[in-house]
């Protein structure tokens, strides 16, 4: 079997812990510690933020203070749910502790069940990338007894067994990936290991440390927002492996470089065909497609995305929903969108953007009373200027000219510049 297969199975994984810091993630850090502190005096110890979440389609990946909102909230969610435990490293030493701590998770809270998630593929990941297959193997078994539809743990607990000779045992889980993903370079361990090829242990170790280095190395550029780097360092990896799924992983460095069109590209080419795209790739060509105003290439592969289900990480079936609903949006088909944005409230009614999206859907169908109710309900929950905008405008309708002069001008308190183009018609 050659390497190449299974640096690219393992290589999706780590793919999805690339979060570059930008200004969303320099808020969010800060906003997770001071909403984490809130209430709890001088003497709180600042807690390790987790890694930043995506920016929504209602948030910019330039925002510090998007990132430092959702932060904060975050922040204090995670504080009420771990104020009875003093535990506050982020890995455990050991994959039983590390299986105690998921076993302890509140899963009735869809924001600690996916960062708990998150945090154990990340901490699965490590044991593989150290060779401690048996304690990845755990993890990720007891990730799928958590969510049984998670490609990322299927592949995981079959690249541990592989590495330990379990062959038979790894084959289910492969297969089950493989129904997922579609992912070729799954296809082909499997047809090895059915035709008897199980050379797993035969590579060269120098050959996988070196390509194990390269992919941290990879991963350490995107964090420090390095992007040309990344870029450049990822296509030697390509050139040398073959590996043509690495091209995901440079659609994702341009799309946060602000390059979507090359983005777009650099992700289609990371499959031989659409539906084998990875899941978390498609889901930033979606974001990326948006941005160049190509919705209905957005509403394409959101519907590619939406039947395979959250990935427990960068998206929920609700933020799903909620994008593709504002594509439709932009597009103006206003019953459409009210349609999926009021699945993803079914989903999910303690996230502010989705409010958001359904208020701004109102104020267009100039149901004005009820963009009102709305956008409240999203201030409520955070504080962003699109939703006192929205707000504001709501009030103009309707002519509450004070209520609405008031909410514009918090609008471009916190960045709205068309605020002041609004305030200037209506409130001068």
């Amino acid at each position: 079997m050659k390497q190449t297969f299974l640096l690219s199975l393992i290589f999706c994984i780590s793919a999805n812990f690339l979060i570059a810091q930008t200004s969303f993630d320099n808020g969010f850090k800060e906003g997770y510690k001071n909403g984490y502190c809130q209430d709890k005096g001088v003497g709180c110890i600042e807690p390790i933020p987790p890694i930043s979440p995506i920016p929504t389609v209602n948030e910019s990946s330039s925002s510090y203070q998007d990132g430092y909102n959702r932060g904060f909230q975050m922040g204090m969610n995670a504080q009420k749910s771990s104020s009875n435990s003093t535990d506050r490293q982020r890995y455990q030493t050991s994959s039983a502790k590390f299986i105690d701590k998921m076993d302890n998770v509140d899963y009735s809270s869809a924001i600690q069940l996916a960062l708990v998630l998150r945090e154990s593929k990340g901490k699965a990941l490590e044991y593989y990338q150290n060779e401690e297959y048996q304690a990845s193997l755990d993890i990720a078994l007891k990730g799928l007894s958590i969510k049984n539809n998670d490609e990322e743990f299927m592949i995981l607990a079959g690249q541990a067994l592989l590495r330990l000779n379990r062959y038979s045992e790894a084959l289910p889980h492969l297969k089950r990936a493989y129904l997922i993903t579609r992912d070729p370079n799954i296809k082909n361990v499997i047809n090895d290991i059915e035709n008897g090829k199980t050379e797993v242990k035969k590579e060269t170790p120098n050959a996988q440390i070196t390509s194990n280095n390269k992919i941290k190395e990879i991963n350490a550029l995107l964090r420090n927002a390095k992007y040309n780097d990344a870029i450049t360092l990822i296509d030697q990896e390509i050139e040398n492996s073959g590996n043509i799924s690495l091209y995901g992983m440079r659609g994702m460095a341009n799309f946060f470089k602000q390059n979507y069109s090359q983005s777009i590209f650099d992700i289609t080419k990371s499959a031989d065909e659409t539906n084998n795209i990875l899941p978390q790739y498609l889901f930033f060509r979606a974001l990326a497609k948006s941005e160049v105003g190509d919705y209905f290439g957005a509403i394409n592969d959101y519907d590619i995305i939406i039947p395979k289900g959250d990935d427990g990480q960068n998206y929920d079936m609700a933020t799903l929903y909620n994008n593709k609903a504002y594509t439709y949006v932009k597009l103006k088909n206003f019953k459409e969108a009210l349609s999926l944005v009021t699945k993803a409230l079914n989903l999910n009614k303690n996230t502010w953007y989705i409010w958001d999206t359904r208020a701004e859907i109102y104020l267009n169908t100039e149901e004005y009373k009820k963009a009102i109710d709305d956008a409240t309900k999203a201030i409520q929950i955070h504080e962003h200027s699109n939703s006192f905008f929205i707000r504001g405008m709501a009030h103009i309708k309707l002519n509450n000219r004070e209520l609405g002069c008031k909410d514009l001008s918090r609008a471009g308190e916190l960045g709205k510049k068309e605020a002041y183009d609004e305030i200037k018609k209506h409130c001068n």
